[in-house]
């Protein structure tokens, strides 16, 4: 899977591999990497129903470049920036 996803498949190392695997092994740990998807619909729900709500604490963003699925998609900088925040941090690792 890392290997197919990832912009570098180097990324991850075989030692980052067996401790991504042993970390799933643990009891709920799929449960809850599951439990974010499916919390999805209720997520943009809530983004919806909150969107004028500024957030006052600092923010840091960050995303992935590269990723299809985010940082080529999407002007992500400018979509963070758009004002939800008083002190938005933005940055492309």
């Amino acid at each position: 899977m890392f290997a197919a996803w990832c912009h570098d498949p180097q990324t991850m190392t075989p030692e980052d591999g067996s401790e991504y695997v042993r970390a799933h092994q643990q009891p709920g740990a799929v449960m809850g990497a599951c439990d974010d998807h499916r919390a999805g619909a209720e997520d943009v729900a809530q983004d919806q129903a909150d969107r004028k709500e500024r957030i006052e604490c600092p923010v840091l963003t960050l995303w992935g470049e590269s990723f299809d699925w985010v940082g080529k998609a999407f002007d992500m900088e400018k979509v963070r920036s758009s004002g939800f925040a008083d002190d938005l941090r933005a940055a492309r690792p």
